[in-house]
């Protein structure tokens, strides 16, 4: 008898979306994301972290984007948006995926809040240095 391996793939599919419903409905991130993703590209978008989180966790070629350059032009977005995002990030991903890969994704999810606010600090410093 074998064991099946997990679906993977499917358990990041169904974490990216649960996440996405909790954002939509979210009072302090549902605003910047509604602002971004107009309500008919919302399955596109979706689509595309979907294929971001497969390359980022599992290797999988697909996504081709430049998430930094994304969310450093988004106005608005602040330190507490980032902790908002992981707020609803972590349990999604408990909740949809086997512990060891909810923790690797939480984990990088984490990382990333870090780079992202990093990124954006030292835009908006240039930026100010350019006035």
């Amino acid at each position: 008898m074998s064991i099946a391996e997990p679906d993977y793939e499917a358990q990041i599919s169904t974490a990216i979306r649960r996440f996405y419903t909790l954002v939509r409905r979210d009072d302090l991130i549902g605003p910047i994301f509604r602002a971004a993703v107009p309500d008919d590209h919302w399955d596109a978008h979706i689509e595309k972290i979907t294929s971001f989180w497969h390359k980022v966790i599992l290797g999988k070629q697909g996504y081709d984007g430049f998430p930094m350059r994304v969310h450093v032009m988004l106005p608005g977005l602040e330190a507490e948006h980032f902790e908002r995002w992981l707020s609803l990030f972590s349990p999604s991903c408990r909740t949809a995926c086997d512990g060891e890969l909810a923790e690797r994704m939480i984990s990088k999810a984490e990382m990333m809040a870090r780079s992202f606010r990093m990124g954006i600090a030292f835009y908006r410093e240039q930026q100010a240095k350019a006035v």
